[in-house]
Formats: structure tokens, sequence, C-alpha cells
């Protein structure tokens, strides 16, 4: 699938090396979504999903340094919601994880959503997270003094 987005994108000649660096990371993207299937679990392994906005990109790499033994997938979308995180992470989901580690909710404040309205969103990723028998973690938003929508 990789190969054709990148003989697509070679078509549209204003696209250039654009289309060739976007080709390949959907390639990668569609790679690691395809290894990411579920496997059975053996007693006692842990299989974590981590989402959350982009500082969840620099907390991945972290993790599976500090849990070699565990499985971890998951993603970070940069300056996206608690709601988009929680549509575009549901395939993670979907991985019967048996902990699910949420960071996300400093874009909804700083695009002028209350903090009951991202509170309210927070709960509906933690419910769905639940209702598949994971153990939900949510890590407390982080400083953001200095923003400029702050």
């Amino acid at each position: 699938m990789a190969g054709e987005l990148t003989r697509w994108l070679h078509r549209i000649p204003t696209w250039g090396w654009v289309g060739l660096g976007l080709a390949t990371i959907g390639g990668v993207i569609i790679i690691a979504t395809r290894s990411a299937q579920a496997r059975p679990l053996q007693p006692g392994e842990r299989r974590l999903v981590v989402l959350g906005d982009s500082l969840t990109v620099g907390y991945l790499p972290k993790l599976r340094a500090w849990l070699p033994t565990d499985e971890i997938l998951g993603a970070g979308y940069s300056g996206k919601m608690v709601a988009a995180i929680h549509a575009q992470g549901a395939s993670f989901l979907e991985q019967a994880p048996t902990h699910v580690i949420i960071l996300a909710g400093v874009n909804d404040l700083a695009n002028g959503k209350t903090a009951e309205q991202t509170l309210q969103a927070l709960q509906a990723f933690w419910a769905d997270a639940k209702a598949k028998g994971a153990a939900v973690v949510a890590v407390q938003l982080t400083p953001c003094a200095g923003h400029p929508s702050f």
C-alpha cells in the first residue's frame, strides 16, 4: 500500500521530495499498525497503550526503555484535543490492553475548552478504555505557563 501511495504522489510534479517523505511516513505508519496486532498475552505479561497529545511522543521511547518486558503501543497526536485523540486512537484500544495511559487535555484548554468540558472528554475516554478491561492511568496535565493561549 505504501508503494501505491508513493507512485500516486510522484504523479503530482509539485510534490517532489515532500511526496516521497509523506509516502515513507505513511508506509511506516501502516507497517507499525500492522505489526501492532494483538497477540495473546501470556500470564503476567502486560500490554500498555499510551495515547495523548504531542508530549506523548517523547514518553513512548522512555516507557519502552523503562519497561522492556512489556508490549507498549500508542501514539501522540500533535495539537489534537481529547476527543480527537480518543477517536484516532480507538484502534489501539482494540488491541486488548491491560493498561491504558492517557496524557491529554492541555490542547483543549489552549483552544478555549473549559476545565469541565475537558474533564468530560477525558472521562468518556477513560470509560471507553475501562470498558475494554484495561486499568487506566491518567497523567496529570503538565504545566503550560508561557503558552500564547494562556
